[in-house]
C-alpha cells in the first residue's frame, strides 16, 4: 500500500500562503526579483485553487520565471514545487542560482 499517495477526493482545495522571501533575497534582489514578487502577491498569494489546478497554477508560475529569464539574458533564476497531500504541506520555492540564500518560498 502506498502511503504518499495524492487521494484528490481528499485534498478539496489548497491555500497559497502569504509568500516569504529571505534576508538575503531582500538584500541582493533586483528590479526583476521585485516585479516578480509583486507578480506573486498579485496573481498567487492568499489564493485558494482546486487540487486539480495544481499543475496550471505552477505552469503559470513557471512562465513568469522564464520570462523574467528572458529579459535579463542570464539564467539566474531556479523553481521548485511540492504538491501537498494528505500528509504533508506543500509548497512552491525560487531562488537564485548566483546565490543559494536568496529565496522566494510560498508555503502551501
Amino acid at each position: 500500500m502506498e502511503t504518499r499517495s495524492i487521494n484528490q477526493e481528499d485534498v478539496q482545495g489548497m491555500f497559497f500562503c502569504w509568500s516569504q522571501a529571505s534576508r538575503k533575497m531582500m538584500k541582493v534582489q533586483n528590479l526583476a526579483d521585485y516585479v516578480l514578487q509583486g507578480w506573486l502577491l498579485d496573481n498567487v498569494v492568499h489564493r485558494t485553487v482546486a487540487a486539480r489546478e495544481w499543475d496550471a497554477v505552477v505552469a503559470a508560475i513557471r512562465a513568469e520565471v522564464s520570462e523574467l529569464k528572458g529579459q535579463n539574458g542570464e539564467e539566474r533564476l531556479e523553481m521548485d514545487a511540492v504538491q501537498p497531500d494528505e500528509l504533508c504541506s506543500g509548497h512552491i520555492r525560487i531562488w537564485r542560482v548566483d546565490c543559494p540564500k536568496a529565496v522566494i518560498h510560498i508555503p502551501v
